[in-house]
């Protein structure tokens, strides 16, 4: 398979199949009761392939769904009992990601020498706790490793979400064991898996690191469950949310902030005070603490978001955008600049970009990669891969979105919001998507429980 194969094919859309649904119910069947284990260590990418699944299976059908979420720390443990009620509980598979998935910078240095140990480990955990009870499928939210870690141990059907690189944290001298696995996993049609990719750039990755044709999906944040319903300040002013800057930015964020909070005092002064009022998440200073967890519900009560990216894809991005929450980003030049820095001066964030993602599997082809770049910024290649891959995120692609290029054009921008007519767009952005992804899962589905 050549990389235009992999790549383009990719491009090309999917054909619809009116017929997926009926052959879906049919599929089912009589069956009253369909188990779904969704596992991995990060709550989104493991909410979002899950609830796409449960919607693509009401088709008629009177299956009723049992689900089982367990190894979700990320970003905090408990969340998904909380949040959804799903409130089983694995002790084991809990205390054996917080042993071998415990970092988020380096490398896993253990898994070299201790690969064999923990996939041991990992056996015991599924030969002793019901896990096979549990599943007729297996949703896999990642990591990468650990999807195709569980396969080899247990032959299910499984769908694997991918929303994070094929060996981010993996030492150089590992990846290809990781690639190898992912491909070999990739090739397997018996029990069937599907693989799904959250982003453009991962795609992208997965074309040039094991030559495989992986769909794009975008995230639709639907298990949210919430409707944009904003509620003013107790003066009638409307509440507009800033995403965390402090934590990716560090003391720039700070002097943001302090530059917007200075912007708002000069107009008070000047006797033209703005009609809103900025909150800034995740924020300890100058009296103002909004450092507490906030809920969806809470979410949806803001009049609009100011997003700052940090990352390629950003689930809570997708969640906004399908409450119908109108979002203000950085203009693209802007945030181009924001990027590169991160990837030249820091070690944080833009994960998806990091030369540490670099690799592949040899291609005796010998066909050149299509595109004009790597899926990954090396150190000194400067801005033109960036802006490349900048393009092709949500945070580009998607329509009725609002961009400023400075932080008086920002304030401005909110001032003038059309809000009916930015709700009307991203509505209508949302339907069309969405029938495309149901059709997917659908697909996918169907393939699932052959």
């Amino acid at each position: 398979l050549c990389w235009c194969g992999a790549l383009f094919g990719l491009f090309q859309g999917q054909a619809k199949d009116a017929s997926t649904s009926v052959a879906l119910a049919r599929r089912l069947g009589n069956r009253k009761d369909l188990r779904i284990l969704v596992l991995g260590h990060h709550l989104g990418s493991s909410m979002e392939p899950f609830s796409m699944v449960q919607a693509a299976l009401r088709v008629g059908a009177s299956v009723h769904i049992h689900a089982s979420f367990y190894g979700q720390r990320h970003p905090k443990p408990g969340l998904a009992c909380k949040e959804f009620g799903y409130c089983d509980e694995n002790p084991a598979l809990t205390s054996w990601f917080l042993k071998w998935e415990s970092r988020w910078l380096g490398v896993y240095d253990w898994m070299p020498d201790k690969w064999d140990d923990c996939l041991s480990s990992l056996s015991s955990i599924v030969g002793s706790s019901g896990f096979v009870a549990k599943a007729d499928l297996v949703v896999c939210g990642g990591p990468g490793w650990f999807c195709v870690m569980l396969r080899t141990l247990w032959a299910v059907p499984m769908l694997l979400y991918f929303a994070w690189p094929i060996t981010p944290l993996i030492p150089p001298s590992f990846k290809t064991h990781i690639f190898s696995q992912v491909r070999a996993l990739g090739q397997t049609s018996d029990p069937p898996t599907v693989f799904v990719v959250a982003n453009w750039v991962l795609a992208a990755q997965f074309a040039l690191q094991v030559r495989m044709q992986v769909p794009v999906q975008r995230p639709h944040g639907i298990y949210v469950n919430q409707t944009y319903a904003p509620v003013p300040t107790p003066c009638g002013k409307p509440r507009v949310m800033v995403t965390r800057i402090g934590q990716w930015a560090r003391v720039s964020g700070v002097a943001l902030l302090e530059q917007t909070w200075g912007m708002f005092e000069q107009a008070k002064k000047e006797g033209r005070p703005l009609p809103f009022e900025l909150v800034f998440l995740s924020i300890r200073i100058r009296g103002a603490d909004t450092n507490k967890a906030v809920t969806y519900p809470d979410f949806a009560k803001f009049h609009a978001c100011i997003f700052w990216p940090w990352d390629v894809m950003m689930l809570m991005f997708n969640e906004l955008y399908t409450m119908g929450m109108p979002l203000l980003l950085p203009h693209r030049r802007w945030m181009v600049h924001l990027v590169t820095h991160s990837l030249t001066h820091t070690e944080v964030n833009w994960w998806h970009l990091r030369g540490s993602v670099a690799g592949g599997l040899p291609d005796p082809s010998g066909v050149p990669f299509p595109l004009p770049f790597q899926p990954w910024v090396e150190p000194g290649e400067g801005v033109r891969p960036v802006a490349f891959w900048y393009e092709l995120t949500d945070f580009m692609q998607f329509p009725h979105l609002t961009y400023f290029e400075s932080l008086p054009d920002m304030l401005e921008r909110v001032r003038t919001l059309d809000v009916p007519s930015i709700r009307r767009g991203m509505q209508s952005f949302n339907q069309a998507t969405f029938r495309e992804s149901i059709a997917f899962y659908r697909r996918a589905a169907l393939e699932l429980l052959r």
